[in-house]
């Protein structure tokens, strides 16, 4: 069964050998929580395909499952912060967190923490795909990471 089956099933909340309704979302769940499907295959490698843009975009959608906000902290101690929160953050198995930096409106001067948050995050090995939430969960005051599978 690939991601997209088991997504329908989980949707529809139906076996597709039986009408009888059941919790679906066990098997998606089960599929979701296997660190194998979290790495990428080789099609022919393995019985059950898993598509790794599949569960990339399902990470995209994904709400953030922490965050941490660096509001009123300086620099350095918002990257020390950054830091031990990513790492916490591959330690619980987390696969998607936001970071609310701010935008910068308050900052005399020039904005620096959005800039250097971002220049931190493409330089980390933990981090992978970054994003912008929608504006009514942080907008550009904000990032989500999709953190990258550990091997």
């Amino acid at each position: 069964m690939d991601f997209a089956q088991i997504l329908e099933e989980w949707e529809k909340g139906r076996s597709k050998k039986s009408s009888k309704p059941h919790n679906g979302s066990k098997t998606f769940e089960r599929w979701i929580d296997s660190e194998e499907n979290w790495k990428y295959y080789d099609k022919g490698a393995s019985e059950e395909y898993i598509d790794p843009i599949a569960v990339r975009g399902y990470l995209r959608k994904m709400e953030p499952e922490d965050e941490i906000d660096l509001h009123g902290l300086n620099l350095e101690q918002s990257l020390t912060r950054l830091e031990q929160f990513l790492n916490e953050a591959v330690h619980r198995g987390l696969r998607k967190v936001q970071i609310v930096h701010g935008k910068g409106n308050h900052s005399k001067g020039k904005a620096v923490l959005p800039k250097a948050v971002l220049e931190y995050l493409q330089q980390s090995p933990i981090a992978g795909e970054l994003g912008t939430p929608r504006r009514e969960k942080g907008g550009t005051g904000a990032t989500w990471v999709i953190i990258k599978t550990q091997d």
